[in-house]
């Protein structure tokens, strides 16, 4: 079984989000097949470093730098592909046990330990991408967020299980979906916590 892991990053020199990125790849990178890094912003050499497979491209957006990596994780052989935001970092636990057959696996987020969503990280089978797709930007209208929140909703219309991993655990701070989604909830159906 190959998992890989896809970090699509958005580095910058102003805020530092390449060493945050790259110091939190390196563990992650501990615990997969293959690691890949789809960068949005400026190069980062300490990623490129790190990285099995490093891609500066021109600037996409979260859903089309996630998806970007995430096909080319599929095209590369993996079984399962293990997709976070860039400051998720690893707390505790096997992340293998996220892969799990013909369902998605979520990590339990330490900031909200009894809620099950795919935002900041989720591990999806290449059955199960093969049956859902991968996130629909809708062409940038989701711009930085939402589209995960999308994502989750379209398991249920696919019947394909969201199972919340309580063993596997992971820090998000930063966290503005979920944030979002709890603590402003807007009226959209996507965000109205009956997901």
């Amino acid at each position: 079984m190959k998992l890989t892991i896809v970090i699509p990053t958005y580095s910058s020199e102003v805020h530092g989000w390449c060493e945050t990125a790259a110091a939190n790849a390196k563990v992650w990178k501990e615990h997969c097949d293959e690691l890949i890094i789809t960068e949005d912003g400026q190069y980062c050499q300490e990623l490129h470093e790190v990285a099995d497979l490093y891609i500066l491209h021109p600037r996409l957006w979260p859903a089309d730098n996630m998806n970007l990596g995430w096909k080319i994780a599929l095209a590369r052989g993996a079984d399962y592909v293990l997709i976070m935001d860039s400051d998720v970092k690893y707390v505790s636990g096997d992340v293998r046990e996220l892969c799990i057959p013909d369902a998605i696996g979520a990590a339990s987020i330490v900031q909200h330990p009894e809620s099950v969503s795919v935002a900041p990280i989720l591990c999806v089978p290449k059955e199960v991408t093969a049956k859902m797709g991968v996130y629909d930007s809708q062409g940038g209208k989701h711009g930085l967020y939402h589209f995960d929140a999308d994502f989750q909703q379209r398991t249920l219309q696919y019947g394909v299980h969201l199972i919340g991993v309580r063993t596997v655990k992971v820090d998000h701070e930063g966290g503005m979906t979920t944030k979002h989604v709890f603590d402003n909830p807007c009226g959209h159906e996507h965000n109205s916590g009956r997901l």
